[in-house]
């Protein structure tokens, strides 16, 4: 029964086309996870990482702490996921100037340059300076993101809980990126959606097909911004709450795919209505006001209320996403073969266990912690 949030939503039943395409997809999910030679190429980066940071530290005199975020700490890793390193520096809540921040990472970035790094890009004006960075040695080109005090530490950590709320999630999210990044919507620099974005609607999608709960049910609001005590114990809150809650039962990849390009079109209508996402809530609202993204894909951070985690996409990036859903559900209710499945996946090798990730479970014990590196 769809959840209070969403009762208009009327999807579809499934065709027995949509349930015969169940098979590639699930192939395509199995090929998209790391294999153990990608977990030991990402070992090697994370080691030439620390190495330059150690050598910034003697440059810029001062202690730096390096955590991890991202994809391979929130447990949604695939065989090509960036590695996100947050550098930290001074007590909870200490928030360096913008132009602090950059002095910082052109001293990593000098040390990362003399390690055989490729520099792709340092972005020192964005609303948060960025390193992007390749490393190359091992023969596998790894990308790296660097930054100075990244929330998604703790936001990363709290994904790696709420991803138990439904069994189907890990896969829809390594199945969906894919799809967004085969139809040219999943590149936030030109104007579409990154991929924190991408997985908030994936959550927000599932609380519409009453599969999960409005997140205001699990943790408390704008709960990154809280002080660190209170963080750890909404974490733990977090695991406990998600824990007592009992798994959906039935569906499958195939079914909910089917039923996302579905709230695709739909999102993408209500949207240029000036409707707003809101995961933490549950629902849409229609607060243009306080958040005037008329012409936008808004989606509150259910972390920080007042962000919107998709603020780069524009009106075209909206356009593009109703259209390839459109076309995404042709090909699945005609029984073609999905057109983005063969464009996008990368070769197949045997993927390690879920539980080999480096990803950890609090803020120290993560793929640093794997290679001997937390403190």
């Amino acid at each position: 029964m769809p959840c209070p949030a969403h009762k208009s939503v009327d999807y579809p039943i499934v065709n027995q086309r949509v349930l015969d395409a169940e098979g590639a997809l699930q192939e395509l999910y199995e090929s998209l996870r790391p294999t153990e030679s990608d977990r030991e190429a990402r070992k090697a980066l994370l080691l030439s990482a620390h190495e330059a940071f150690l050598a910034a530290e003697a440059d810029l005199g001062m202690r730096l702490r390096v955590k991890e975020f991202g994809s391979w700490v929130s447990g949604l890793e695939m065989q090509d996921s960036d590695s996100d390193l947050s550098l930290e520096w001074g007590g909870d809540g200490y928030e360096p100037p913008k132009d602090v921040r950059v002095g910082v990472l052109a001293g990593v970035l000098a040390q990362l340059a003399a390690r055989g790094w490729q520099i792709d890009a340092f972005r020192e004006s964005a609303r948060i300076p960025v390193i992007v960075a390749t490393h190359e040695p091992t023969g596998s080109a790894l990308k790296a993101d660097f930054v100075v005090r990244s929330d998604g530490v703790w936001k990363s950590q709290a994904l790696k809980i709420l991803k138990d709320l439904d069994p189907l999630y890990t896969s829809l999210c390594m199945v969906t990126k894919r799809w967004f990044g085969a139809e040219g919507v999943n590149d936030p620099v030109n104007g579409s959606f990154n991929t924190w974005s991408i997985r908030m609607l994936l959550l927000f999608f599932l609380q519409s097909c009453g599969r999960i709960p409005a997140l205001n049910q699990l943790f408390p609001a704008n709960a990154v911004l809280m002080p660190a005590d209170a963080r750890r114990k909404a974490l733990t809150g977090l695991r406990k709450a998600v824990s007592r809650r009992k798994p959906p039962e039935g569906g499958s990849l195939g079914e909910l795919l089917y039923m996302f390009f579905h709230f695709c079109i739909n999102a993408c209508r209500r949207w240029k209505s000036g409707l707003l996402a809101c995961p933490y809530r549950g629902a849409w609202i229609g607060d243009r006001g306080r958040h005037p993204y008329r012409q936008k894909a808004v989606i509150l951070d259910p972390f920080n209320l007042e962000d919107n985690c998709s603020r780069t996409v524009n009106s075209e990036a909206i356009v593009s996403l109703r259209d390839a859903a459109t076309k995404a559900l042709h090909e699945l209710e005609s029984g073609s073969r999905l057109s983005f499945l063969p464009a996008i996946r990368p070769v197949v090798s045997t993927p390690t266990s879920p539980t080999a990730s480096t990803g950890g479970t609090n803020e120290n014990d993560s793929g640093l912690a794997e290679c001997g590196l937390a403190e």
